[in-house]
């Protein structure tokens, strides 16, 4: 493997790393960056594309025998990586990863034309929430997320740190047209939209059942979803709670109602 050992902070080799806190590498750069150990790992299990592992030294003996031949892994001391990066939650391992190509809702339901179960967040922004959602969807057999234009970046450094990387082998959606998606999701595709909703005359979640081909929708932290996306919905459900409790968060009420939904899922992996 190309292993590459670095003693400037200028190096050009690192220009993807450096200054992480305030580049972010947006969505539009083609880009994304994992921290840690396990998002690391993750990416480079994950099939996609790797341009680069950047590792202290004092991690090599540990790392660099997950990194393929093709990929350059650059070395520096362990003094540096702060200065590199501009912040100190990187744990000494760090990976630039190329994005996917999108995933279109069309060719994601033509590969589940069975039993399926999506997680749609309509506008979920704040990264800590989409990260825990994408983490939740991974780990409950949820078999795909779809994001409005609105939501949150599925690859912001942040959001993938906070997934643990799950995210990346989870598929994942990114609509252009969230109304025109769900209506071909219910007309087109047969899926039952159910939205998630803070309302004492919606469906309690503990008595609700679910079809075949299912998906539950998710709203904004602050105002919920909007008045056009539950237009679109046959149904509403609610956790119910007592008086003088607002609501939940939505990360912490996606856990609860995905865990709901998915139970078939489990049982199915118990046999």
């Amino acid at each position: 493997m190309p292993l590459l050992r670095i003693q400037s902070i200028d190096d050009p080799r690192l220009v993807h790393y450096r200054g992480l806190k305030q580049s972010n590498l947006t969505r539009y750069s083609g880009r994304f960056i994992t921290e840690g150990d396990k998002p690391t790992r993750r990416l480079l299990a994950s099939g996609l594309e790797v341009d680069s592992v950047l590792v202290a030294d004092k991690h090599l003996p540990r790392i660099e025998p997950l990194v393929p031949p093709d990929v350059p892994l650059l070395v520096v001391p362990e003094s540096m990586v702060e200065g590199i990066v501009g912040f100190d939650f990187h744990r000494g391992v760090l990976g630039c990863g190329r994005r996917p190509a999108p995933l279109s809702l069309g060719r994601f339901l033509l590969q589940h034309p069975g039993r399926v179960t999506m997680v749609v967040c309509a506008e979920v922004q704040g990264p800590d929430n989409l990260g825990v959602i994408l983490r939740t969807s991974s780990a409950l057999r949820v078999d795909g997320v779809m994001l409005g234009p609105k939501a949150g970046d599925p690859f912001m450094r942040r959001v993938v740190r906070v997934s643990m990387g799950t995210a990346l082998a989870l598929p994942i959606v990114e609509s252009r047209n969230l109304l025109d998606d769900l209506r071909r999701m219910r007309e087109v595709w047969g899926i039952e939209l159910a939205a998630a909703v803070l309302d004492e005359s919606a469906e309690p979640l503990d008595a609700a059942g679910r079809s075949e081909r299912f998906a539950l929708l998710l709203g904004n932290e602050g105002h919920g979803l909007a008045d056009d996306v539950l237009a679109e919905c046959q149904r509403r459900i609610t956790i119910a709670m007592p008086p003088g409790v607002d609501s939940l968060n939505v990360a912490i009420a996606a856990g609860i109602f995905i865990y709901h939904f998915t139970r078939g899922e489990r049982k199915q992996d118990e046999r």
